[in-house]
């Protein structure tokens, strides 16, 4: 669905609910939860926007960070207006400069405008999978004081897999952490938070969180091979320049290649049977 499609879809569920029912104000004070959710989007991401929302618990702070101007500034407005009422949704705009592009830049702009005590970062093509099984109130203020970072589980799909083929990828990363001035983003591509916060002497858990990750479906083969070439190139130039010689980004960049390789025999192989 086009960006218009989705911007005159939400219009009409906001004209089936009501304007007085979404002006309708709280009589009892909102039981706020102390999680800012932060979730970058490209503005061809508006689509994705509505059902990432819905996935997160109610009555957190939502920071939504784009980095580029478009017209997916329609969408973040009509669903600002439908889901507001019980998540406190900000618009972080960052205008990310092409010959200093850095995702770490994108996502550090929006911790700095959280204000509750955790922070999730997610990208707007992701969906929190088990919000309705989590007390989130309970499970934020029960985190033992020595621990700065969770780690969450993220499974990627992809188009083939309901047939048992294809490209699917499950993986943990740290993407839930204290919010702490001193806790930030490195690295271009494939940005790490881990390093910071364990710098601050903090440990990193597991968690039984889980993520859905559904942008692979909408993308062809040549859109994410042109993806990993892009990120294989922001991680060159770090250990060329900023993050020279760094070990942690040489890991990364070896798993980095070694995926973009297996991913690029896949196409080939599907382009020949073809």
């Amino acid at each position: 669905m086009s960006t218009k499609g989705v911007a005159d879809a939400l219009l009409k569920v906001r004209q089936a609910i009501g304007k007085s029912s979404l002006k309708k104000p709280i009589a009892e004070k909102v039981p706020e939860i102390p999680l800012s959710i932060c979730i970058m989007s490209n503005q061809k991401d508006a689509n994705y926007m509505p059902g990432c929302i819905r996935s997160l618990p109610k009555y957190c702070e939502v920071i939504w960070c784009v980095n580029e101007p478009g017209e997916g500034s329609d969408v973040f407005t009509i669903t600002k207006q439908i889901y507001n009422e019980d998540r406190n949704i900000k618009q972080c705009e960052y205008i990310n400069q092409k010959d200093n592009f850095s995702f770490s830049n994108i996502r550090n702009k929006m911790l700095e405008t959280a204000t509750r005590d955790w922070i999730f970062t997610i990208d707007a093509d992701e969906r929190i999978a088990n919000e309705y099984d989590t007390d989130w109130l309970t499970f934020l203020n029960t985190i033992p004081s020595n621990v700065g970072g969770l780690n969450i589980n993220i499974f990627s799909f992809n188009k083939q897999m309901k047939h048992g083929k294809g490209w699917g990828q499950s993986q943990a990363a740290c993407r839930l952490f204290r919010n702490d001035e001193d806790i930030r983003y490195v690295f271009r591509a494939h940005e790490q938070i881990k390093y910071s916060i364990t710098t601050q002497r903090y440990e990193i858990i597991n968690s039984a969180l889980l993520l859905n990750h559904y942008g692979y479906l909408g993308e062809n083969p040549q859109e994410l091979y042109n993806k990993y070439t892009r990120n294989t190139d922001l991680m060159i130039r770090d250990l060329n320049e900023e993050y020279k010689g760094n070990v942690h980004l040489k890991e990364l960049l070896r798993s980095h290649l070694n995926n973009t390789k297996q991913l690029e025999e896949m196409y080939n192989g599907n382009n020949t049977k073809s």
